[in-house]
């Protein structure tokens, strides 16, 4: 596939790479439906765990070079100011599965050091007492809390491109950790997909491979 080199008006990567992203997104809703859905269920068994995790892994493989082809555009920006700390406020968050335009979520922009996958705080689990050390099965506000990161990540990837420009302009070395890819993700985002992501990677004019 010979990517469109036409790029989507708010976006600076070409758009068929973009559409690569919007394909597994795809994939991720049949498979799992939403966020919302997954969280409404409460717990998963391992079974199923094990079935979603290489997705949603694919998922962020794919956003983080997508992120780093945007953020290659952007003009360097200065540090900021540094600025007199203020006292924080204690602040009480809450989870509503229906509600994931509510939930406070991360999206890992640098590969983890190592496979170990990151599960969600004790006070976001459900917590029906009945529920709790189900035998068999994981919480699955994990797997909910990372794919609305993904959501979030493809429709407003300006911001999430922005701060990580500005990390790889302070740490340029920590491309190879954008770059790093498990075995089992091209398979899943698609050989010749992946293989156009990174020619266009390869092609970026800052932070050169160092992977």
């Amino acid at each position: 596939m010979q990517p469109d080199a036409t790029p989507i008006p708010d976006r600076t990567a070409p758009r068929a790479l973009w559409a690569i992203a919007q394909t597994l997104l795809d994939v991720l809703y049949t498979l799992f439906g939403t966020p919302a859905d997954l969280a409404a269920r409460g717990w998963i068994t391992h079974k199923a765990y094990a079935l979603m995790r290489p997705w949603l892994r694919a998922g962020e493989v794919l956003l983080r070079h997508l992120l780093l082809l945007e953020a290659a555009a952007l003009t360097a920006k200065p540090s900021r100011a540094a600025r007199r700390s203020r006292p924080r406020k204690r602040v009480t968050l809450t989870f509503s599965a229906d509600a994931p335009e509510t939930w406070r979520v991360t999206f890992p922009a640098l590969a983890p050091r190592d496979s170990i996958v990151r599960t969600a705080s004790p006070s976001a689990a459900p917590r029906d007492p009945a529920k709790v050390g189900l035998r068999g099965h994981r919480n699955a506000w994990p797997i909910a809390e990372r794919f609305e990161a993904l959501l979030r990540v493809y429709d407003n990837p300006a911001p999430y491109a922005a701060r990580l420009a500005r990390r790889l302009s302070r740490t340029p070395g920590a491309v190879s950790r954008v770059l790093d890819a498990p075995d089992d993700a091209p398979p899943l985002i698609g050989a010749q997909s992946f293989a156009d992501l990174r020619a266009a990677t390869d092609a970026r004019e800052r932070w050169p491979n160092t992977g």
